[in-house]
């Protein structure tokens, strides 16, 4: 499993205290797309933080790849996110200032991937999501779809074993929406487990497995 956690809790002191999560259960393997849904306030994000290692859960045990996370140190547990996690965000988070090649060569180098070995594997990236004709575009010049689909890039240059997905399509027109839909596809296909965050609807008939969460609770549902 790329995703291993278990009765997971997490909750936030108030007043009044609240709780978020209640015992969730969550298993993804690679290559299953599960979309994650649920009202405002539900614990969506509080449930990516904890499988994107940006947060720890109070309790339950959490395994990424294998690995268990409560046992490692916030360094290991940096390196393991990097390694292994790429992130797409809503508002795609791109460095304006730096080219299309710069925004993807700097997550490389953080993973500190060789310098001879880079630029092969962003071109790679940026074929896969048709922006390579795009490669020395200042970031501050690309649309909508175009930001999306390099924050795309971004996150699988480095080939990560779990794709997290946090409101994807959520600024999207319905045609580049479902290009978005079709690239995480196209990753779940080479072994990636692909979570999506979202409030569309729509993505539950694209996704394997559809998790609802609910009062802390989770449940599931296949298509």
């Amino acid at each position: 499993m790329v995703i291993d956690a278990t009765a997971l809790h997490k909750g936030f002191l108030g007043p009044p205290p609240i709780s978020v999560l209640n015992g969730v259960d969550l298993r993804v393997a690679p290559g299953e797309r599960v979309a994650v849904h649920g009202r405002s306030g539900a614990g969506k994000s509080t449930l990516m933080n904890i499988l994107g290692l940006l947060d720890r859960a109070d309790s339950g045990t959490y395994h990424l790849a294998g690995v268990d996370v409560s046992t490692i140190s916030n360094r290991e547990r940096d390196r393991l996110r990097s390694r292994e996690i790429g992130f797409v965000f809503q508002s795609h988070h791109i460095i304006s200032h730096r080219t299309v090649a710069q925004n993807l060569d700097l997550k490389l180098d953080i993973l500190r991937v060789p310098a001879g070995q880079r630029a092969a594997m962003v071109e790679q990236a940026l074929a896969e999501v048709g922006m390579l004709a795009h490669l020395h575009a200042q970031g501050r010049t690309l649309s909508g779809g175009e930001k999306q689909r390099l924050a795309l890039a971004r996150a699988i240059v480095a080939q990560p074993s779990l794709i997290l997905a946090d409101e994807p399509t959520g600024n999207l027109d319905d045609g580049n929406s479902a290009e978005v839909l079709d690239l995480l596809s196209r990753e779940a296909g080479r072994g990636a487990a692909v979570v999506v965050i979202t409030h569309d609807t729509r993505i539950g008939m694209w996704a394997d497995r559809t998790i609802i969460l609910a009062d802390g609770a989770a449940s599931e549902t296949t298509t």
